[in-house]
């Protein structure tokens, strides 16, 4: 049988083996052999042994895929909300990588400047916030992660946590009195709410008849109230009031006003 070019047999041995998907050097290999068994017949044995080789190789390994960061999270919720709380839930992504880890972020409403308030295990959706400010306003989002970054942020709910009333004013005292004003002062209470503005409220003899009402502009600790009479012995309490209504009053203390000063004739 006539034989081939030695470079033509390394060329068809070399190039069967790399088709079927023999690593580089066996594929020299059969290059080598093609070109020693030049002849038809020696072709084709290489070319079998070839397929043989390659027939006994594992398949090949699906190459794995990168990470991806998860979806969004979905549904999210304000289940229940307390003086300083507010408790969420939500429903895991339905896209992306698998979920490592939620990221629960909260702001002022409005303020769109987030913070971290907690994280949870992938396990659980759902958290509570303390801490937080009654009758104040928040928004929430929350966001799952891996090792392959941070998910988009699930949409914004907004809350408030309850309002309670505020605690009692405290340490109610006058500070200054006219022939027809009494300023009085006092601490702001250190439980309860948060106060809006406070109610002073008066009335003479002490001990008898009804209150008259005034308010302040704001959570100021100090007012004058005016209107007053001359030399009069008057009955004074505070109360803090916010949107869930008037708190505990004060003690109350008594003041009076000054006499109108009476000038003197000459003698």
């Amino acid at each position: 049988m006539p034989e081939l070019n030695a470079g033509l047999g390394f060329v068809l041995g070399d190039t069967a083996a790399r088709q079927l998907n023999l690593p580089p050097n066996r594929a020299a290999f059969y290059g080598a052999l093609g070109a020693i068994l030049r002849t038809p017949v020696g072709l084709a044995a290489t070319l079998a042994l070839a397929n043989q080789e390659a027939a006994a190789q594992p398949p090949p390994q699906p190459q794995p895929q990168p990470l991806q960061v998860p979806g969004q999270v979905l549904a999210l919720t304000v289940t229940d909300t307390t003086p300083n709380g507010v408790s969420l839930s939500w429903t895991a992504p339905n896209s992306g990588g698998a979920v490592a880890t939620y990221m629960v972020q909260f702001c002022a409403h409005g303020a769109n400047v987030f913070a971290i308030a907690s994280s949870t295990d992938p396990a659980t959706t759902s958290t509570t916030i303390a801490g937080l400010v009654s009758g104040a306003s928040y928004d929430f989002r929350v966001s799952a992660a891996n090792a392959a970054g941070l998910g988009p942020p699930s949409s914004i709910v907004t809350a408030t946590p309850l309002v309670v009333l505020p605690g009692p004013v405290t340490s109610l005292a006058s500070i200054a009195s006219t022939i027809d004003s009494i300023t009085l002062t006092w601490n702001a209470p250190t439980t309860g709410g948060p106060v809006r503005n406070y109610t002073v409220q008066h009335r003479t003899p002490p001990g008898q008849g009804n209150f008259i009402s005034s308010s302040t502009a704001d959570a100021t600790t100090t007012f004058q109230v005016t209107g007053l009479v001359s030399d009069t012995n008057y009955e004074f309490q505070v109360a803090g009031v916010n949107n869930a209504g008037t708190g505990q009053a004060s003690n109350n203390i008594t003041a009076s006003t000054t006499q109108i000063a009476v000038a003197r004739g000459k003698p």
